[in-house]
């Protein structure tokens, strides 16, 4: 599923063998990972203040998080919060961070898990083994996004 929110166009990206590419290179690792409902990759120390990024409407939030629950019909879910590793640096991507999981809470009947970055290969393949996937503004977003054969959430333009 894709909402009109800005990043640029992915076309080109998707025209790759990208997708079997990564899956081949995560199965050769073979990485642990945890299975979560909902994982939801926030970046936002290097791309809140960058022109053409920011930060994603609290729409987009409420739209996945409202399809994902239609779509499991489960009145309960878990959703995993990945921060990207400079957050901590950045008070600003705190304090949104915080009021992300305040909005969630107050929204949707869900448990909230808000995690550092670990490896990246632990990382995507958490991302590419949970029930649904909400994407950040982020190339590495796409990619899982691509790579994924369950629900995925990607902010991209009209241009995609």
């Amino acid at each position: 599923r894709a909402w009109e929110f800005p990043h640029g166009c992915p076309g080109p990206w998707m025209e790759t063998d990208m997708r079997g590419q990564l899956l081949q290179a995560i199965a050769r690792a073979q990485p642990a990972y945890d299975q979560r409902d909902v994982v939801l990759q926030f970046r936002c120390s290097d791309s809140w203040n960058r022109p053409g990024y920011g930060m994603l409407p609290w729409m987009y939030y409420k739209m996945t998080l409202s399809d994902f629950q239609r779509q499991s019909q489960s009145s309960r879910f878990t959703v995993t919060i990945i921060k990207d590793p400079g957050v901590e640096r950045v008070e600003f991507c705190q304090v949104v961070l915080g009021v992300l999981v305040r909005f969630i809470n107050s929204t949707f009947q869900c448990d909230i898990e808000v995690r550092a970055a670990r490896s990246l290969l632990v990382d995507v393949n958490t991302m590419l083994h949970a029930n649904a996937f909400i994407s950040g503004v982020s190339s590495l977003g796409m990619f899982v996004g691509a790579a994924r054969h369950r629900v995925t959430y990607m902010p991209v333009s009209v241009q995609a």
